[in-house]
């Protein structure tokens, strides 16, 4: 994790944007007992975490799910 990853982690702020795959944020969250919302794919978006303090966005897709990523201009017309 980097500094800036800690610092943002830190900071309040209820909702992050992100086009990043990788864990850090959540990683960084999670180590300052913040309970983050994470949301990779659209079926998640009208769940909500109970007690939640900060959403994530990861507007690309998650590490943890390969086959929902957008990586080339065909995957966001899909």
């Amino acid at each position: 994790m980097s500094e800036t990853h800690r610092i943002l982690a830190q900071l309040n702020i209820d909702t992050f944007w992100t086009t990043n795959y990788d864990g850090l944020i959540e990683r960084c969250l999670s180590a300052t007992k913040r309970t983050v919302d994470v949301k990779h794919a659209v079926n998640q978006l009208p769940q909500q975490l109970e007690a939640r303090v900060s959403v994530l966005y990861k507007m690309l897709g998650d590490r943890l799910t390969p086959h929902g990523a957008i990586l080339t201009f065909e995957d966001y017309a899909h």
